[in-house]
């Protein structure tokens, strides 16, 4: 773009006799032709940054986007049509420089009000999803080795209590292996951890009977708990947001662990 906005600076006059104009239209194109390409760039710009909101999902943005380069636009050449009608072709270099600075201000305003978006593009600069997986052994051994391993995953998670989910995962495995089958006792289970922008995700899955492994109380109940269901209240507690699905000889058990507190 740059290439060819240089190329018709310099040389407007060739691009008019490429439409076989006479030598006193081009005379009057120069002027034109030239203000034409010192636009094409900030133009390019625009609509590339336009069509990389929408792909990203900042519909609202575009929608201002648009609203304001139409105004604009239908507002600056009145006013040059009204009061300097001599430079209404300089409305296409105005126009597009000054809806292009616009444009990146707005971009501005978002990234502001979350600095997870880059500026100007707005592109997320959180991965999307990162995750581990894990098959963990029906073993003491296998379970301390695999908290050992995720650890410094969930730390680098940065969640404000990354304590209570290393503490539920240690409740929750032990659980599960205390109430395996004897004969699973060679096989794994599964573990999936997934670093979401609001949350974190803790997915558990094993084979065998239903084993629910929630245990929900009130703090009136507290007396009843004993060595058959502490570790079930431990992690209830630890966890707000667990869910148990049982689906084709599979226990699920779903932890979310919030960033904010809704």
């Amino acid at each position: 773009m740059v290439a060819v906005s240089l190329l018709i600076f310099l040389f407007p006059d060739m691009l008019a006799r490429i439409y076989d104009a006479d030598d006193s239209l081009i005379a009057q194109c120069y002027t034109p032709f030239r203000l034409m390409s010192i636009a094409f760039l900030p133009n390019a710009i625009s609509e590339t940054l336009s069509v990389l909101y929408f792909v990203q999902g900042h519909q609202k943005l575009c929608r201002w986007i648009e609203i304001v380069t139409n105004v604009g636009t239908i507002g600056i050449i009145v006013v040059l049509a009204l009061y300097t009608p001599k430079l209404i072709w300089y409305f296409l270099p105005v126009t597009a420089w000054l809806l292009l600075l616009v444009m990146v201000a707005m971009a501005y305003v978002v990234h502001r009000k979350n600095r997870l978006y880059a500026w100007p593009t707005l592109e997320n600069t959180v991965p999307s999803n990162p995750a581990v997986t894990f098959s963990v052994p029906y073993t003491s051994e296998g379970i301390e080795e695999f908290l050992a391993q995720v650890h410094p995953f969930i730390e680098a998670c940065e969640l404000p209590d990354g304590f209570a989910v290393d503490v539920a995962l240690e409740e929750l495995l032990y659980e599960i292996m205390d109430t395996h089958e004897t004969s699973n006792e060679d096989g794994t289970f599964d573990v999936r951890i997934i670093d979401k922008e609001k949350e974190l995700t803790v997915v558990v899955k094993s084979k065998g009977p239903l084993r629910n492994p929630l245990y929900k109380y009130s703090d009136e109940e507290i007396m009843d708990i004993d060595e058959n269901n502490l570790r079930r209240a431990i992690l209830s507690r630890l966890c707000k947001n667990i869910n148990h699905k049982y689906m084709n000889g599979i226990n699920c058990i779903y932890m979310n662990f919030y960033r904010n507190e809704a």
